[in-house]
């Protein structure tokens, strides 16, 4: 049996098509924006999208959970490069992190938090 987080990093992926397409060439000045409208895509590639019974709406919950924290950075990379010329930086999430480490490394490059220091590393 798999734990809650176990299965939370077993789904924290999106296709690289997916960021290509919606996330890297639909870009867009507001990272709100973008989730809603990569919530919208994820939609259309479910296959029971449609299939409201119980089990099926607690694995597209647990599922769109899982992804949030990826197309957020996915999005705030976009956002950063083509507006704030910063370098696109795609990291892939990480199985083996915490959702907090696995967002902070995919922001940063980093998941760990020096408190002596007061910044990531």
């Amino acid at each position: 049996m798999t734990t809650f987080s176990e299965r939370i990093a077993s789904l924290r992926e999106l296709p690289d098509t997916f960021i290509k397409d919606m996330i890297l060439t639909l870009k867009g000045r507001d990272v709100l924006n973008m989730l809603a409208r990569s919530i919208l895509a994820l939609y259309t590639l479910d296959d029971k999208a449609d299939d409201l019974s119980l089990r099926n709406m607690l694995n597209q919950t647990v599922n769109i959970i899982s992804k949030f924290p990826s197309i957020i950075a996915y999005s705030y990379q976009a956002l950063s490069h083509a507006y704030k010329g910063k370098t696109l930086s795609i990291r892939y999430p990480q199985k083996e992190l915490s959702t907090a480490e696995n967002f902070l490394y995919m922001i940063k490059g980093s998941s760990r938090y020096n408190q002596t220091r007061g910044r990531f590393t």
